[in-house]
């Protein structure tokens, strides 16, 4: 089950820095820093095995996992070179956390044992080794932690996927909280939850070698904050079983429990998972109790940005209305901006902004939203004769028009699939007059000599299909239009 909230706040007039800012910190440590560790990896295994550490080490696991099991175990050769069965072993083992604790601590060779000093040489040889890999020497290992990779480790990532998948939550709940919480608070709230993450992760496996990687920790402390933040308010949510999806209002409250109690069932249930459920748990409720002291700070919030949105766009599109029936104009049009932003698309708004701007028809914004409008108009035959109507409107008010010569072109191809060829026939004399190069024109001249013909304009047509011949004697229309001579 996968379950992501979803908001429609964001603006780039004022972008989500400090989320940027953290992906891009992400995304180029692990370019720079992580690009070359698996090499160092490589030779770190082969020195293990070459070394004879291997030798020394592996028997004594087969003979551990032999008593603690009572089953038999098989009989391996550790003093030649790794092979696939070795190296099984060896990863096994490292992340056998009760026997890795026994080794490091000399439980298992130890300084009675007569191959102790070759072993601690070895070992600590190997460990040197270890500490020239980034993820080993910078992820936080709860067997052996340090202060700075209590910070470090929220930075590093296992692979590309890993990686991709922590920036797209981090993009997808990050723009929320910093917009509500300030880029300092968001930044804190961040760090503070991936503390809390690791907190968690090192009383779940104290004795684990294996590094924990990754800004999940910290995503989870936002996730957690949004859970609080939100309340009790409706947000939309979208969900998906695998092979099936939707969105659904529900209360960000109760996704709180509904996040741990997945981490949790996820925990007690995949035990050979490589992912740190400890970890989500704690970002999640450590960044939950975080937001509730700070929510509790006079001030530290901006509370419009965490109020409900039951009605989505529509309700905000009714307030930006609102204001132009009260002549808030400058009101409406940041709102109208706003939405056409994340819905670039919408000729509704689109309309609204024309209606907006028609007030002042000598404005750069004017001319601009009439270009717009007319080109999402153009696009299909369905809104062609609004395209018209607009088109009329628009050159009626402009002082003089200022539509690019693109534009002049798609709308005489419209005009001519409408039938008004006497107004494609004036726009193309007038497109010949000032731009007879501009690319498109031979085609809408042939669809004007189309046009001609369904109307049995014959002599028209003629003339259309010459001009073309002669204008444009080397393009793919003049072979048309010989042809059709």
């Amino acid at each position: 089950m996968l379950a992501i909230p979803v908001s429609s706040k964001m603006s780039w007039r004022n972008p989500p820095a400090a989320t940027i800012v953290l992906i891009l910190l992400n995304v180029f440590i692990f370019l720079i820093f992580q690009n070359s560790e698996e090499e160092e990896l490589k030779s770190a295994s082969a020195y293990y095995f070459e070394s004879g550490l291997a030798g020394l080490e592996l028997p004594r696991y087969i003979d551990y996992l032999k008593q603690k099991s009572g089953l038999p175990q098989p009989e391996l050769d550790f003093s030649s070179g790794p092979d696939q069965r070795s190296i099984g072993f060896f990863l096994t083992m490292l992340s056998d956390d009760d026997f890795m604790h026994l080794l490091l601590t000399e439980q298992v060779i130890t300084h009675l044992d007569s191959e102790y000093r070759n072993w601690q040489s070895l070992r600590e040889e190997f460990s040197a080794k270890m500490e020239q890999v980034v993820s080993w020497r910078f992820g936080f290992r709860p067997a052996a932690p340090r202060l700075t990779t209590l910070l470090s480790h929220m930075f590093l990532h296992a692979g590309i996927g890993h990686l991709m998948g922590n920036m797209l939550f981090l993009w997808l709940i990050g723009c929320m909280i910093e917009y509500g919480s300030g880029r300092i608070q968001f930044i804190s709230l961040y760090l503070l939850g991936g503390l809390a993450a690791a907190g968690l992760f090192w009383a779940f496996n104290r004795y684990s070698q294996i590094p924990g990687l990754g800004a999940s920790g910290a995503i989870s402390g936002i996730m957690g904050a949004f859970c609080v933040f939100y309340g009790l308010k409706k947000v939309r949510i979208f969900f998906t079983l695998g092979f099936y999806f939707n969105y659904i209002k529900f209360p960000a409250l109760l996704m709180l429990p509904i996040w741990v109690g997945h981490e949790i069932f996820q925990m007690l249930t995949l035990e050979d998972s490589n992912v740190a459920y400890a970890a989500h748990i704690g970002g999640l409720v450590g960044g939950a109790g975080l937001t509730y002291i700070l929510k509790k700070i006079p001030g530290a919030v901006d509370r419009d940005v965490f109020k409900e949105d039951e009605e989505g766009e529509k309700t905000i599109l009714e307030q930006a209305l609102r204001h132009m029936r009260n002549l808030e104009f400058d009101s409406a049009r940041t709102i109208l901006h706003q939405i056409l932003e994340r819905a670039p698309d919408s000729i509704e708004i689109m309309r609204h902004l024309y209606a907006l701007e028609m007030q002042t028809p000598e404005s750069a914004a004017f001319h601009k939203i009439a270009g717009r409008l007319l080109r999402q108009l153009c696009k299909q035959e369905t809104t062609y004769e609004d395209a018209w109507e607009t088109y009329r409107d628009y050159v009626g008010r402009a002082a003089p028009p200022r539509l690019t010569v693109a534009m002049y072109v798609r709308i005489s191809t419209v005009l001519s699939s409408l039938g008004e060829v006497k107004e494609a026939n004036k726009l193309l004399a007038f497109l010949m007059r000032k731009a007879p190069h501009a690319p498109g024109v031979p085609t809408a001249i042939l669809k004007l000599a189309h046009a001609f013909q369904k109307m049995n304009m014959q002599e028209d047509q003629k003339f259309c299909l010459q001009l073309i011949t002669e204008r444009f004697p080397a393009s793919a229309e003049a072979q048309i239009a010989r042809r059709a001579l």
